[in-house]
């Protein structure tokens, strides 16, 4: 939780002014959200440390691994093709 809460504000910053354009605007909601839901979830981590050590233990690992998991390519698509059609 200590360092994701400033991951989060970091990526916040970044999402706002130093993203290339050729990300949609969907695409870096998405990427907000999932960061924000992250941070929230990692507090919740250490609630239920609180009541089941292991539980947490494992809550966090699964939070970890579902980071790994590639974010939607639909919205980078999106924008991607519509590039393509003005340049055409």
């Amino acid at each position: 939780m200590g360092s994701g809460l400033p991951q989060t504000i970091r990526f916040s910053y970044a999402s706002r002014h130093l993203l290339d354009d050729q990300l949609s605007p969907d695409a870096v909601r998405s990427m907000n959200r999932r960061y924000v839901a992250g941070a929230l979830m990692y507090v919740i981590a250490l609630g239920l440390a609180f009541l089941s050590p292991a539980t947490s233990l494992v809550f966090v690992a699964l939070l970890a691994l579902r980071f790994l998991i590639p974010e939607p390519a639909a919205a980078r698509r999106k924008k991607e093709a519509t590039t393509a059609v003005r340049s055409a």
